[in-house]
């Protein structure tokens, strides 16, 4: 998937999926690097039709090696 592609380009290692709808990520070795960011890449939010406006929600979880939780969501929306 497009979010799999930009997540893989955080570090370097290997990046699987797992979890009931593969939507968690495991970094192998895991991120050690702090305000890491990925390559750029684009998001497509499409209309619901001509006239009325897309919305794409997007949810993050992490949780780090000792434990610490940080949760986000990101609401996009294409404007016809």
């Amino acid at each position: 998937s497009w979010i799999l592609a930009g997540a893989t380009s955080l570090a370097p290692g290997t990046v699987t999926t797992g979890g009931k709808h593969q939507s968690t990520l495991t970094y192998t070795p895991a991120v050690t690097e702090t305000d890491a960011c990925s390559a750029t890449f684009d998001v497509i939010v499409p209309l619901k039709s001509p006239t009325r406006k897309g919305k794409l929600r997007i949810r993050t979880r992490t949780v780090g090696s000792a434990g610490s939780k940080d949760a986000d969501k990101l609401l996009l929306t294409c404007l016809p």
